[in-house]
C-alpha cells in the first residue's frame, strides 16, 4: 500500500468520529468512502501501463465521438 494517504472533506467531517456501521447512507452503510490502491500509485511501470490504457480508451472514444 502506499506510505499516505489524502484525507478529503470539512474540518469537522475530519475531526468528527468514525461513524458507527449502518449508520451512512452509502452502498456500503458505514459513510465512509475510500478509493481502493491502485498499483500505479507506487509503481512506475504499472503507472506507465495504466497511462497507456486510459490514452487508448480516450482515443477510442473520440473516435466514437467523430463518428457520431
Amino acid at each position: 500500500l502506499p506510505r499516505s494517504a489524502v484525507a478529503v472533506g470539512t474540518a469537522a467531517a475530519l475531526l468528527a468520529p468514525v461513524p458507527a456501521p449502518g449508520a451512512g447512507s452509502d452502498d456500503r452503510g458505514d459513510g465512509v468512502f475510500l478509493v481502493p490502491p491502485n498499483p500505479a500509485m507506487h509503481d512506475e511501470h504499472a503507472a506507465d501501463e495504466e497511462r497507456h490504457a486510459l490514452r487508448s480508451r480516450a482515443a477510442a472514444r473520440d473516435e466514437d465521438i467523430r463518428t457520431l
